[in-house]
C-alpha cells in the first residue's frame, strides 16, 4: 500500500512540474481562519488547473490530485486525518473514468476494501469487497450504474450467498454452502470452476449427500446427475431427462401440511417415500431400488434414520427380512427368510449387532446351527446338526474363538479335546460311532506336538506319527489291521527324507 500512496505523490509533483514548466502560471494559497494552508495549486484565469493539494487544518495531506483544461483528470487520492489513504478515484475530462478504490485501516495497515470500475461516472462490472487479509467476502454486477446478475458472498474463500439482481431490483438471495453447529454440512452446496461457472449442485441434511447432485462441466453443460438418500447414491444418469418425470411427487391436506412425499423415475418409485398424518407426523414409508423394486416398508426419519417395524423383500416380492430398527440400528427380534420365505435364521441385535441366542435352518426347515452372540461375536454355546438332526459340533466360543471342551463329528469319527483362545491344546482323542478308538494325539498353541497315533476300528494302530511343535520328526510308521509293519516314513527338518519297508 505504501508504493500506491508514493504513486499518487509521484503523479501529482510531476503534474505539478509540468504545470510550471508549460503555464508558468503563480501558485495560489488558500487559508483556514488561523493562517493555515487549506489547499494550493495553480490558476489559469482564476480557475484551479494543473496539480492540486488541500490540507486539514494541522497541515496533513487531506486530497490531491490534477486537472486538466480545468477539468478533473488521473487519479486523485483522499486520505484521513491521521494521513492514511481512504479513496482513489480515476478521472478522463471530469468524469469518473477507471477505477474507483477504497481503503481502510486494520491493525495498523491500509488495506484495499473496495474496488470498481467506473465508464463515465457510472458502474460497470463487478464491485468486489475484501476483508483485510486480502480475501474476496463480497461480488456485486453492475450494467450501466444498476445491479445487474449474479452476487456472490463469500466466507474463506467459499460461496454462501448467492444473490440475483434486475435492473437495481434484488429478486432473490439464496444462502448456501452452510453448516451447522457441529460442523456438518447443511442445506445447498454449491462449488464453481476458476472462471466462475457452475461445477456441482448438492443437498446435504446433518452433514449426508440427499436428495440431487448434479456436475458441470466448464460450460455449465449437465454431464452427470444423481439422487442420494442419507449418503447412498439411488441413481444416477448423464442427462435430467430420466429426473424429470417429475423427479419428486408431494401430496397436502387441506391445510398445507405435507401429506405425502416420494420420488419418481420414469413413473416409477425410487428411494425412501414417506406418509405423513395430519399432524406431520411420519406414519409409513417405502423403500425403492434404481428400478423401482420395492425393498422394504417401514418408516424412515428424515435424518435418514430407520424405526420401528421393518419388513425388507426379495426381488420377487418375497419377504426377506423382518424386525425392529431404533435410532437407525437393528434392535430386538429379527427373522430372516429364504426366497420362498422359509425361515432362515432368527434371533436378536442390540445397536446392530448380534446378541443372545440365534438359530439357523436349512433350506427345508432343518435346524443347523444354534450360537449365543454378545456385542456381535459368539459368546457361549455353539452347537450344529446333520440332515438327521444329530449333533455334528459342540462346544463354547469366547470373543468369537473357540474356548474349552469341543466334541466334532466328521463322517462316523468323533473327536474331543480342548480349545484356547482358538487354537487346540492339550490331549485330543477321537472314537467311531461304535465306540473304538480312533486318534491319540496332544496339541500345543495348535500345533501338534509328540506322538500322534491312529486306529483302525478293530483297535489295531494304523499308523502313529512323531511331531516337534508343529513340525514332522523321526520315523512315522504304518501297519496292516493285523498290526504287522508295512513301511516307516523317516523325516528331517520336518520334510520326508526316505520311505523304508521291512525285510522280507
Amino acid at each position: 500500500m505504501y508504493q500506491i500512496v508514493r504513486y499518487c505523490w509521484f503523479m501529482a509533483m510531476t503534474m505539478f512540474c509540468l504545470a510550471q514548466t508549460l503555464y508558468a502560471q503563480e501558485i495560489k494559497q488558500f487559508f483556514y481562519p488561523d493562517g493555515s494552508v487549506s489547499s494550493e495549486g495553480t490558476m489559469v484565469n482564476g480557475k484551479p488547473d494543473g496539480y492540486w493539494k488541500s490540507y486539514y487544518q494541522d497541515g496533513t495531506l487531506k486530497s490531491v490530485g490534477k486537472r486538466t483544461n480545468f477539468q478533473l483528470d488521473s487519479i486523485w487520492c483522499f486520505y484521513d486525518e491521521h494521513g492514511n489513504l481512504q479513496k482513489e478515484i480515476s478521472y478522463f475530462e471530469n468524469h469518473k473514468n477507471g477505477f474507483y478504490k477504497e481503503y481502510a485501516v486494520a491493525d495498523s495497515s491500509i488495506y484495499l476494501r473496495m474496488s470498481v470500475l467506473y465508464v463515465n461516472d457510472q458502474k460497470q462490472g463487478v464491485e468486489q469487497y475484501f476483508s483485510p487479509n486480502g480475501t474476496l467476502i463480497k461480488e456485486i454486477p453492475y450494467e450501466n450504474n444498476k445491479k445487474e446478475g449474479k452476487s456472490f458472498e463469500y466466507n474463506d474463500s467459499v460461496v454462501t450467498t448467492i444473490s440475483i439482481y434486475e435492473n437495481d431490483n434484488l429478486l432473490s438471495s439464496q444462502s448456501i454452502n452452510r453448516t451447522d453447529a457441529q460442523g456438518r454440512k447443511t442445506g445447498q452446496h454449491i462449488s464453481f470452476y476458476p472462471n466462475g461457472a457452475m461445477k456441482t449442485e448438492a443437498n446435504y441434511t446433518n452433514g449426508k449427500l440427499n436428495g440431487l447432485y448434479k456436475l458441470y462441466n466448464q460450460h455449465e453443460q449437465l454431464v452427470q446427475v444423481g439422487n442420494y438418500e442419507h449418503d447412498s447414491l439411488i441413481y444416477s444418469s448423464s442427462t435430467m431427462a430420466e429426473f424429470e418425470d417429475p423427479f419428486e411427487k408431494k401430496e397436502y391436506y387441506a391445510d398445507s401440511t405435507l401429506k405425502y412425499k416420494g420420488s419418481f423415475r420414469d413413473g416409477k418409485p425410487i428411494g425412501t417415500h414417506r406418509s405423513y398424518n395430519s399432524k406431520g407426523v411420519i406414519t409409513d414409508g417405502t423403500l425403492y431400488d434404481v428400478n423401482g423394486t420395492l425393498v422394504g416398508r417401514g418408516i424412515t426419519q428424515e435424518n435418514g434414520d430407520k424405526i420401528g417395524e421393518w419388513v425388507f423383500y426379495f426381488p420377487n416380492g418375497k419377504k426377506e427380512s423382518e424386525g425392529l430398527f431404533s435410532n437407525g440400528q437393528k434392535n430386538g427380534l429379527w427373522k430372516f427368510y429364504y426366497p420362498d420365505e422359509t425361515l432362515k435364521q432368527t434371533g436378536n441385535f442390540r445397536d446392530g449387532k448380534f446378541d443372545g441366542p440365534w438359530r439357523f435352518y436349512s433350506e427345508v426347515g432343518d435346524l443347523q446351527k444354534e450360537e449365543e452372540y454378545a456385542n456381535g461375536q459368539r459368546n457361549g454355546l455353539s452347537i450344529e446338526y446333520d440332515d438327521e438332526g444329530e449333533k455334528i459340533l459342540e462346544g463354547m466360543y469366547l470373543d468369537d474363538q473357540r474356548q474349552g471342551i469341543w466334541e466334532i463329528r466328521i463322517g462316523d469319527i468323533i473327536s474331543k479335546g480342548k480349545f484356547a483362545y482358538g487354537e487346540k491344546n492339550g490331549i485330543w482323542e477321537s472314537t467311531y460311532l461304535n465306540g473304538s478308538k480312533a486318534f491319540k494325539g496332544d496339541y500345543i498353541g495348535g500345533k501338534p506336538n509328540g506322538t500322534h497315533t491312529y486306529y483302525y476300528q478293530n483297535g489295531q494302530i494304523e499308523h502313529n506319527e512323531q511331531w516337534k511343535s508343529g513340525k514332522a520328526v523321526k520315523n512315522w510308521n504304518y501297519y496292516t489291521e493285523n498290526g504287522s509293519l508295512k513301511y516307516s516314513i523317516y523325516y528331517k527338518d520336518g520334510k520326508e527324507n526316505r520311505i523304508v519297508a521291512p525285510s522280507k
